[in-house]
């Protein structure tokens, strides 16, 4: 029997597993944390399994960190879902990943990053586990419906469920190796393409210096230190209609996708932040060492950083093995297990 998470009752995978989602772990920072925890508790218990587990190098990998500047609350929400897809014998890895920065200096900012990322992942697991559109739920043209779809019922429930809140959300939805990542505000995505050897900036950032920089009037230089660099004209929760921009991008192996709130991007810049990734072991040390030194450049805003990583090959079996061996390592752990902090 297969519970409401796409587990087994008895917290393992079958030897044998019928087509259909199967959730390995959930890790989530910051205001979003307690909301998830309602949702997907067991999901949560298994990340801390996840977490002290030495990955295959073949397997998809990600990193997540948040740090709170000296605003009273942290207003930055993000979290990190790994699942599977079965599908004709074949484990293809899904991974969903997302920041959101809640607008600061607005009342409920922290709320509307919150409801944004809850939403988000609450309503694209409930897609993917509905047996109705087993068949087309992971092509191209269903991801970008689905995050389209997604974002504009999180906008709504922002409008309905907060005064003033307000807040961006950049996200990607992985299968196999191709990102479709949605994006609204300025919070960013990059593409750090190890085939290449370089980042690329994937997101456009929804401000007015931004905008005066696509028109011609701005350097991007000069739009870096100007007065309307940090005021967003698109953003979940405002006035008016919410679209997301939708790209798609193919992730090489060894590559990696890097979602992060300007509390990043701002202090450090893309060259600084491709040199810190590079040098770090892991995902997770390669956020925990932004957040550091985005800590150290400045410390001004609330700074999140989310990293997936592609394995250097393909490799569906050692997926499954792996996705497995945590599942099963869950037994082991409270099912208490606090949020992490």
């Amino acid at each position: 029997m297969i519970n409401s998470h796409g587990y087994p009752e008895d917290g393992g995978i079958p030897s044998n597993p019928e087509p259909g989602l199967f959730i390995e772990y959930v890790r989530a920072h910051g205001p979003v944390q307690k909301r998830l925890y309602v949702r997907f508790r067991r999901a949560i218990a298994n990340a801390l399994a996840a977490l002290a587990m030495t990955p295959p190098e073949n397997d998809v990998t990600s990193g997540i960190a948040s740090n709170s500047s000296k605003r009273p609350r942290n207003e930055d929400s993000s979290v990190t879902l790994h699942a599977h897809s079965n599908t004709d014998s074949t484990a293809t890895p899904v991974v969903l990943a997302a920041v959101a920065d809640g607008m600061g200096g607005q009342a409920d900012g922290d709320e509307a990053s919150a409801i944004a990322v809850q939403t988000l992942t609450e309503t694209v697991v409930d897609t993917l586990l509905d047996d109705s559109q087993r068949a087309e739920r992971l092509n191209a043209a269903s991801i970008e419906h689905l995050l389209m779809s997604v974002i504009s019922e999180a906008h709504e429930e922002v409008m309905a469920n907060t005064d003033q809140g307000g807040t961006t959300l950049t996200c990607a939805l992985i299968a196999g190796n191709t990102a479709t990542v949605a994006h609204v505000g300025d919070s960013r995505a990059y593409l750090l393409d190890s085939v290449a050897g370089e980042i690329r900036q994937i997101t456009r950032d929804h401000t007015f210096a931004n905008r005066m920089v696509e028109a011609g009037l701005l350097t991007e230089r000069e739009a870096a230190n100007h007065s309307q660099s940090h005021v967003i004209y698109h953003a979940i929760g405002v006035e008016g209609l919410c679209e997301p921009d939708i790209v798609r991008c193919i992730v090489p192996p060894g590559s990696g996708l890097l979602l992060c709130s300007d509390g990043i991007w701002r202090p450090l810049g893309a060259d600084n932040i491709y040199s810190i990734v590079r040098q770090s072991d892991s995902p997770q040390e390669a956020c925990d060492q932004l957040i550091a030194a985005a800590m150290d450049h400045s410390g001004y805003d609330d700074a999140t950083a989310v990293l997936v990583r592609m394995p250097n090959y393909d490799s569906s079996a050692a997926h499954k093995a792996h996705a497995a061996a945590i599942v099963e390592s869950l037994l082991e752990l409270s099912l208490a297990a606090p949020v992490e902090q």
